[in-house]
């Protein structure tokens, strides 16, 4: 088995490609691997170290200053993803609120609705943020209301 890897700064998001001839259980535990590895954390950086966070730790992601944020209860990380390729891995209990969020539905204190069709989200960590107007409906569904 050859391994080739290619490190490019121009590539937005990590991809693995296998070529074989046919598939094999060697393949099915390749695959198994790298899925349960990339599904366990995401990497986030602050403060020139590499961090390790768990995605049921994730209360949302945002854009700031051109670079996107993932958000814990305590912590601001910087993220080397972008928003669409973290909405396709990302589980159903994130939503998509705008095009410079996603949120973690787990981690919604509460919504207020009172303000002319949009959605103020508040989360438990008392931080806060608002839904697009294009986005309310989904939103709306997604949380029962």
């Amino acid at each position: 088995m050859k391994i080739k890897i290619n490190i490019d700064k121009d590539i937005d998001e990590t991809s693995v490609i296998i070529n074989a001839a046919k598939m094999s259980k060697d393949i099915d535990n390749l695959v198994s691997i790298i899925n349960n590895a990339s599904d366990k954390n995401l990497v986030g950086y602050k403060d020139e170290l590499v961090y390790f966070i768990p995605r049921d730790e994730v209360v949302r992601f945002y854009i700031y200053d051109k670079m996107v944020k993932l958000e814990t209860m305590t912590v601001t990380y910087n993220v080397k993803s972008t928003l669409r390729g973290l909405e396709e891995t990302l589980e159903r209990n994130f939503i998509r609120i705008s095009n410079s969020e996603i949120v973690n539905l787990r981690y919604i204190s509460h919504v207020d609705l009172s303000d002319r069709g949009t959605i103020k989200i508040v989360f438990k960590n008392n931080q806060y943020t608002y839904a697009s107007r294009r986005n309310v409906g989904l939103i709306k569904e997604r949380l029962g209301l």
